[in-house]
């Protein structure tokens, strides 16, 4: 499964990569209080086009084991995101990875458009 989030209500610091890593790490361990069993969490600061980006892995037990891959990153507006995939945990990581680093590579973000999605066509 593919994900993408804006993530509301933050803003990072002057040193936004520690940060951000706190944030990624934070988020992901809730997950625990949502019912994820067995948690895993290994992150990462890397270089990336617009500044350091987050790489998370995860490990955890929901109906079976699952892993997810994620790259948080901000943007030059200051929004925070993240772009994930989960699968089964036997499932090839490799293969995660390539394709979120495919979505983060295409990423852009859209103009706010001038009236709600709900009324195009009308």
């Amino acid at each position: 499964m593919l994900n993408i989030w804006k993530v509301e209500g933050e803003r990072l610091g002057r040193d936004g990569a520690p940060e951000l890593r706190a944030l990624a790490t934070r988020t992901v361990e809730g997950w625990a209080r949502e019912g994820a069993k067995n948690m895993r969490v290994d992150t990462n600061e890397v270089g990336g086009n617009s500044g350091t980006e987050v790489h998370v892995h995860v490990r955890f037990e929901v109906d079976g084991p699952v892993q997810e891959v994620q790259i948080w990153f901000v943007d030059h507006r200051g929004a925070i995101y993240r772009i994930g995939c989960s699968a089964s945990a036997a499932w090839n990581t490799t293969e995660l990875w390539q394709d979120v680093a495919f979505v983060r590579a295409s990423f852009r973000r859209l103009p706010t458009p001038h009236r709600p999605w709900w009324r195009f066509g009308r």
